[in-house]
């Protein structure tokens, strides 16, 4: 039984360990310790019981072979268990490191939800509802059901001002302009630590919103703008961020974001 018991301590010991470092990592990186200490914690205990339940019947599956073959005693299966159950802590361990350095959320190889990026942006801008996408993108709706969908590390730590597109606000394209048909429907402030930027969101209806952008680029190119990547300009010292993106419910749109002078130089994606 002393055995038991000792590899027993290390799986427990083990888990308390990576609980307390994703715990402790994953607040200090964020700045979010009630989703840390909250949902955060929840998910690592839900990691922990899905763990505990895979290795019960490799356990079974282990003390049965080691009776067929006339052998007595719990060492050998436990043991098994103890180092089958504690793979996933350590799994969760590597996996924050390396979702941090991707720029990921660090809580995303975790079972349950809601991700730390979604609930953070409800408690910051509580005027919307967040949703993943589950395609790379986070969509926010308005109360009237209007929706706009941005990357997820545009959004990190986001304060939202959502206002109706004005007709003074289609000035913040300077030289350039999408076709006629296109209508600037939303004006999004986006104030963000990686980067800030002014979001016109444009209705093309049923046009190809690729084409629609690459139009657009197009005319910064001919004005004297040089590409940054391939989604953002430089035109007359202003970045621009050029998108279009094509829905089944909501139509097509032409995204144009104005990137802040001070976090340009980090723009790009």
């Amino acid at each position: 039984m002393g055995m038991v018991q000792g590899w027993l301590t290390i799986v427990l010991v083990g888990w308390l360990v990576a609980v307390a470092a994703v715990t402790g990592f994953g607040g200090w990186v964020t700045g979010d310790w009630e989703y840390a200490f909250g949902t955060g914690l929840k998910r690592l205990a839900w990691m922990a019981v899905m763990s505990l339940i895979f290795c019960l019947p490799v356990a079974a599956m282990s003390f049965l072979v080691m009776r067929l073959r006339g052998r007595r005693g719990l060492g050998e299966p436990v043991r098994l268990t103890a180092l089958m159950s504690l793979a996933p802590a350590v799994l969760v361990g590597v996996a924050t490191l390396f979702e941090h350095f991707d720029g990921l959320d660090v809580w995303s190889m975790l079972p349950g939800g809601p991700s730390w990026l979604v609930s953070s942006l409800e408690r910051r801008n509580p005027d919307f509802e967040v949703e993943d996408t589950g395609a790379g993108g986070i969509a926010i709706y308005r109360a009237d059901g209007q929706r706009v969908t941005l990357w997820p590390w545009q959004l990190k730590n986001a304060k939202i001002d959502w206002k109706k597109c004005e007709a003074a606000d289609v000035e913040l394209l300077g030289p350039a302009r999408p076709d006629p048909a296109a209508s600037c429907v939303h004006r999004i402030r986006v104030e963000a630590p990686a980067e800030s930027f002014t979001l016109l969101a444009f209705s093309i209806g049923e046009a190809d919103p690729q084409a629609s952008a690459t139009a657009l680029q197009e005319q910064y190119e001919r004005a004297g703008g040089i590409y940054k990547d391939h989604l953002v300009v430089e035109q007359g010292g202003v970045r621009r961020r050029i998108e279009g993106r094509a829905t089944r419910r909501w139509g097509n749109w032409l995204y144009v974001g104005v990137i802040d002078a001070e976090t340009a130089s980090r723009s790009g994606g």
